[in-house]
């Protein structure tokens, strides 16, 4: 799939120069980029266009401090799904794993990577696109910023994490806003940006904590990824797959049915791309039985929800998948966290 990224994501950036007296959108006329030309989330920004955008827009405000007046327009509903699915996740460490998982709904010029470890975890912003002179700092800035903010309001008002590490280089009479922002130290000029945050602030129930709606919110999500990623046929498949696995009927011939394509054509095209059927059925139903675990949500629903008669099939198919029961792979997450 191209590079792109979600509407939302620039039109923080003109709610900011807004406040400054400047109007983003006849600037952004002026070189033939109309935004309404994006109407939700389904109607992506090309990256090539987004850089343009917020190089012109970011010149044009020639405020150091933009990015920070920028993410003070975010809020979950800026996220859309991802971000209604991350206000309702059972703890922090529920919602940096969405965020991770579900990125994507955001954009693609960048990946999220959260790694767990003894004391500390990190999450890790990845350009996926050579940002320009302009921009660069914007990108890896306005990430922190932003994930933050959305933190502060889903968990508590003054939270900070252990440290963060910057790959921006912001003048020095600037760099103790940044430090007074964050509430914790703040390291510039570094290989990665990096937010640091406390093992044990990770298991604390977040505010709205609840299972049932994140997991239906997951659900939107993945369907949503599936169809940025329609030419794709394994992802538009899998799409499928989820929505066909609650009704017990998620059969070859109902999938081909439902594509317009006879079995033996659905055979071809997954073979091509070194798939079977049942491979990708058995990995749609791995991603959404740990999805649905980490949810809070108990085993007989989970079969249910994956197309199987009985709790045990289930139970029989997850030990094949993670070598353990889903009461132990429960357990375990439990205790790691």
């Amino acid at each position: 799939m191209a590079h792109s990224t979600s509407v939302n994501n620039i039109k923080d950036v003109l709610k900011a120069l807004a406040v400054l007296g400047i109007n983003g959108e006849e600037l952004l006329a002026e070189h033939n980029i109309n935004l309404t030309d994006y109407k939700n989330d389904m109607h992506r920004v090309p990256g090539h266009i987004a850089e343009k955008s917020y190089s012109i827009l970011i010149t044009a405000a020639n405020d150091p401090l933009l990015v920070f007046k920028a993410a003070k327009e975010i809020n979950p509903a800026s996220y859309s799904v991802l971000g209604f699915s991350s206000m309702c996740s059972e703890n922090l460490s529920d919602f940096f794993s969405r965020f991770e998982k579900y990125h994507l709904i955001i954009g693609s010029l960048n990946e999220v990577a959260y790694k767990t470890e003894l004391n500390i975890n990190r999450l890790i912003f990845k350009p996926l696109i050579d940002f320009s002179s302009e921009t660069h700092d914007w990108h890896h800035e306005f990430f922190c910023i932003a994930v933050l903010r959305v933190i502060r309001m889903i968990y508590h008002s003054n939270y900070s994490f252990e440290q963060v590490t910057l790959a921006t280089s912001p003048k020095p009479e600037y760099r103790q806003y940044y430090e007074d922002y964050f509430g914790c130290p703040v390291i510039f000029e570094c290989d990665e940006t990096v937010l640091y945050i406390n093992h044990s602030d990770c298991s604390k129930p977040l505010y709205n904590a609840n299972s049932e709606v994140a997991s239906q919110n997951d659900l939107v999500a993945l369907k949503m990824i599936a169809k940025l990623n329609e030419g794709d046929f394994s992802s538009k498949l899998k799409a499928l797959m989820i929505e066909l696995l609650p009704t017990g009927y998620c059969r070859k011939e109902k999938a081909a049915e439902m594509l317009f394509i006879s079995p033996r054509v659905l055979h071809r095209k997954l073979h091509k791309l070194g798939l079977s059927y049942q491979s990708l059925l058995d990995e749609t139903r791995q991603e959404l039985a740990e999805q649905y675990l980490k949810s809070g949500v108990n085993t007989l629903e989970i079969a249910f929800r994956l197309g199987y008669t009985d709790s045990s099939n289930f139970s029989r198919s997850f030990k094949r998948w993670f070598g353990i029961s889903p009461s132990d792979y429960k357990n375990q997450n439990e205790r790691s966290e």
